[in-house]
């Protein structure tokens, strides 16, 4: 993506997430989200900002289920 991406969702009941991005190395670079949801289907528009062009890691934890996605950013 070059600007703005979005994160898709579905969580089966109300619970807390919190998305993390992680440069190659493996450093935190930021908290993307952290809030309680709602359960249902939700989009999180995530803002490049002052991030280089490059490959990231995001990591979606949500109760006990955790997920680690790639992100290039052009």
């Amino acid at each position: 993506f070059s600007e703005t991406t979005e994160i898709g969702i579905f969580l089966p009941e109300k619970t807390f997430v919190e998305i993390e991005l992680f440069n190659l190395i493996g450093e935190k670079i930021e908290t993307i989200q952290s809030q309680n949801y709602p359960h249902g289907k939700h989009t999180i528009i995530y803002e490049r900002k002052k991030l280089s062009a490059g490959t990231y890691f995001y990591r979606l934890n949500s109760g006990d289920f955790s997920e680690t996605r790639i992100m290039s950013i052009k």
